[in-house]
C-alpha cells in the first residue's frame, strides 16, 4: 500500500537502482543516485529541525539537483514549497512572511535575495549536497508521514493579490500518478521531455512518473522553447517520446509550418492541461503525428493537476472545442447550476469535484478555503467536501464535457451572457490566426480582441469573419493584432499584461 510518494522511490532503487531517472543537457542522475542525495539531505534537515510537517522553501533554477532537494525534503517528514527565483519582490516577501519557514534549500547565488524577502532560517546550499553512499543515516523521519499530510504547496494568484498557497497531499498524487501510469500508455521506456516550470503544478506528473514507473526524465532548457528547430532537435537528441505541455508550448511548433522540415523522431504520446489548447494548432500536430495518442487533461491546482481527460479520436474542424472528457479513476466531476441543481444536457453549470485528489485547502487562509472547498449541496445526509471550480462547462450530445470558460470570464453585456472563450474559438477559424484572447473592459463596456497572426491581416478582415459567424452582442469592439502574444512565468497567455496594454491604448486615445 502506498502512503508516502517516497515509497516510489524507494521501489525502483530495489528495481532499476542504476537506471538514469533524471537529466538535462549535460548532467544524469540513476534512481540510487536521487536515492543517495534525498537521504543525505534528510539527515541535514533532520540535524537542523527536529519537527516533521513543516514547510521548506527550495529557491533555485530548474535543475536535476532540485528534484533531489524535492526528494531529501519529503525523506525528513516535511513538505516542499518551490519558488520562482524570478518573482517580484513584493510578491516573494509576501510568501515568505505568511510561510514563516526554518529551512531553505537553494542556491547560493540567491540567498541574499531570499534573506531580502525576509527570511529568517537556516539556508542549505544545494551545491553542497552529498551523493555519497552512506552506511548509517539518522532515523528517517518519512515513516511517519501518512497519505493526508502535505507533500508540496504551489502558490497561485489570488484575487486579491495576495498569493494562495495551494497545498497538495500525498494521497493526492497517488490517486492522479497510479491512475496515468496504469490507465493511460506510460511504462519503464517512457521518456519524459520536461516543459512547465518545476514550480507549476503542470511538472507534478513530469516529477513523479519517473518514480512510478521507472520512466526517465529529461529537462528541457528553457532557451530552446526560443528556438522551434533547437527543440525538436533536443527532443531527438535526448530520444525523447512523450510530452506533458501547456498548450501555449504545443503551439511554438505549430505556429508556422516547422514540422514540414524537420519532425520529432519517435512521439507516442502528447498530453496538455493548464489552458484551453486551440484545435487548429492541435490538428497540425495531429496531421504530422498521425500515430501519435493525444490526450486533454482538466483540473485545477486545487486537484492535484488533472481531474479530467479525453482521448482526441473524433475529427474536428479548426473552430471546434475540445471536450474536458470525463473524470479519471477516484474522482468525480459534476456540474451545477446556479440553485445548486445537477444540470442536464446543453445546460451551463460549474463544474464541482470530489474525491481523495481535492488539496488540503490554502495554507494558513481558512477564509479563502471555505469559500471554494465547501459541502457538497447534493448530499444532504452527511457532510462531504467538494472543490467549486469557478469553471463554467456543459455537457454535450455525446456525454462529454465541454469547457465553456471561467465564471471571471464571463461577463453580461446588453443583457447578454457571453463566454469569452466561446469567441476565441471562433477567432482561431481564421487561417492566418496564431493566437488569441478576449478581454472586457468592464468600465467602457467592451470586448476587445487580441491576436496575433503568421500573416499580414487587417482588423477589417477579422471582423467581417467574426460578423458572420457571432451574434452582433458578441463582437469584439476593438481588435488588436500584436507581434507577440506576452506570456506569463507558466507558459499561459499572460491576460493581466494584454489589459496594462489596452489600458496604455485608452490613455493613448
Amino acid at each position: 500500500m502506498i502512503t508516502n510518494v517516497t515509497q516510489y522511490l524507494d521501489r525502483q532503487v530495489r528495481l532499476h537502482s542504476k537506471k538514469i531517472a533524471v537529466r538535462d543537457e549535460k548532467n544524469s542522475l540513476t534512481f540510487e543516485d536521487i536515492y543517495e542525495g534525498a537521504i543525505n539531505l534528510a539527515d541535514c534537515i533532520s540535524e537542523i529541525q527536529q519537527s516533521i510537517n513543516k514547510p521548506i522553501i527550495v529557491f533555485c533554477e530548474k535543475s536535476i539537483i532540485q528534484y533531489v532537494a524535492f526528494m531529501g525534503i519529503l525523506y525528513s517528514g516535511n513538505y516542499y514549497v518551490p519558488l520562482d527565483i524570478k518573482m517580484p519582490e513584493e510578491r516573494l516577501k509576501l510568501i515568505v512572511d505568511l510561510l514563516e519557514c526554518d529551512i531553505a534549500v537553494g542556491s547560493t547565488q540567491y540567498k541574499e535575495l531570499l534573506i531580502g524577502a525576509g527570511f529568517q532560517g537556516k539556508f542549505i546550499f544545494i551545491e553542497d549536497l552529498n551523493f555519497d553512499k552512506k552506511t548509517f543515516h539518522r532515523k528517517v523521519e518519512n515513516k511517519k508521514i501518512i497519505d493526508t499530510d502535505p507533500a508540496y504547496i504551489l502558490f497561485t494568484s489570488g484575487s486579491t493579490g495576495i498569493p494562495k498557497g495551494v497545498v497538495i497531499s500525498h494521497r493526492a498524487i497517488i490517486d492522479y500518478i497510479e491512475w496515468q501510469c496504469q490507465y493511460l500508455p506510460f511504462d519503464d521506456q517512457v521518456v519524459l521531455g520536461n516543459q512547465a516550470p518545476f514550480y507549476f503544478d503542470a511538472s507534478m506528473p513530469d516529477i513523479y512518473t519517473p518514480l512510478c514507473i521507472g520512466a526517465t526524465l529529461v529537462i528541457i532548457p528553457e532557451s530552446k522553447f526560443s528556438a522551434p528547430f533547437d527543440l525538436i532537435n533536443f527532443i531527438n537528441e535526448f530520444n525523447i517520446n512523450t510530452l506533458i505541455w501547456v498548450p501555449s508550448a504545443l503551439t511554438i511548433l505549430t505556429m508556422r509550418d516547422f514540422f514540414a522540415e524537420k519532425k520529432i523522431n519517435d512521439l507516442r504520446l502528447v498530453m496538455f492541461c493548464g489552458e484551453v489548447m486551440p484545435m487548429k494548432h492541435l490538428n497540425i500536430w495531429r496531421k504530422y503525428y498521425p500515430d501519435t495518442k493525444f490526450i486533454n487533461l482538466y483540473g485545477p491546482t486545487e486537484a492535484a493537476y488533472a481531474c479530467a481527460y479525453y482521448k482526441i479520436e473524433r475529427v474536428y474542424s479548426d473552430e471546434d472545442t475540445i471536450p474536458i472528457g470525463y473524470a479519471c479513476e477516484n474522482t468525480d466531476i459534476f456540474v451545477l447550476d446556479e440553485w445548486d441543481r445537477l444540470v442536464e444536457e446543453n445546460q451551463e453549470g460549474e463544474l464541482c469535484i470530489r474525491g481523495s485528489s481535492l488539496a488540503n485547502g490554502y495554507y494558513k487562509d481558512k477564509e479563502k478555503t471555505d469559500q471554494v472547498f465547501v459541502r457538497n449541496p447534493i448530499k444532504q445526509e452527511y457532510d462531504e467536501r467538494i472543490y467549486r471550480t469557478g469553471d463554467i462547462v456543459k455537457y454535450n450530445h455525446y456525454g462529454e464535457l465541454e469547457f465553456l470558460g471561467r465564471k471571471d470570464f464571463q461577463i453580461k453585456y446588453m443583457g447578454y451572457r457571453i463566454e469569452l472563450g466561446e469567441i476565441e474559438s471562433v477567432v482561431y477559424g481564421i487561417q492566418l490566426i496564431q493566437q488569441s484572447c478576449v478581454l472586457y473592459d468592464e468600465k467602457y463596456k467592451k470586448i476587445v480582441l487580441f491576436c496575433t497572426a503568421s500573416e499580414s491581416i487587417s482588423e477589417s478582415e477579422i471582423y467581417r469573419f467574426l460578423k458572420k459567424r457571432l451574434p452582433k452582442y458578441m463582437l469584439p469592439a476593438r481588435i488588436i493584432i500584436i507581434d507577440k502574444m506576452p506570456m506569463n512565468a507558466n507558459g499561459k497567455i499572460d491576460r493581466l499584461q494584454l489589459k496594462r496594454l489596452w489600458d496604455k491604448e485608452l490613455e493613448c486615445n
